[in-house]
């Protein structure tokens, strides 16, 4: 139990810090930018999201909107998470029944995304202001 809660401690930062390089590869002159000519991508799913939502909502996600790229990363990271805390260190609901551990892991689920997306998203915002 101890294992979990140090890489959920671990995960949660390292989210925070990973969303925030993200963002900034993202926008105008970051990395991705430069390389794959990122913005002149995001401006075109711009421009086609008046016609279409969906253009707009991926728009959003890579790196239009703060909000809805931490959403989306931190349930990106939250499937990482369990993928090695899965594979590593074991899982708190391996001894457990079928219904019981299902809505364990469920419960736990949303709430690490939750927090996860929560710390992305201010970190985004905060670091931003500042």
């Amino acid at each position: 139990m101890l294992a979990i809660l140090i890489a959920s401690i671990i995960f949660w930062v390292a989210g925070m810090f990973a969303t925030k390089i993200l963002w900034d590869m993202m926008q105008t002159g970051g990395m991705w930018d430069v390389l794959f000519k990122f913005g002149r991508l995001r401006d075109s799913l711009y421009a086609k999201g008046e016609t279409k939502p969906f253009y707009r909502l991926l728009e959003n996600v890579l790196g239009g909107c703060e909000q809805c790229m931490s959403f989306w990363f931190g349930l990106i990271w939250t499937i990482i998470y369990y993928i090695f805390c899965k594979i590593r260190i074991g899982w708190i609901t391996d001894g457990l029944h079928y219904p019981t551990s299902v809505l364990i892991n469920m419960i736990w689920g949303i709430t690490f995304w939750s927090i996860t997306a929560g710390l992305g998203h201010w970190f985004l915002t905060y670091k931003n202001k500042a």
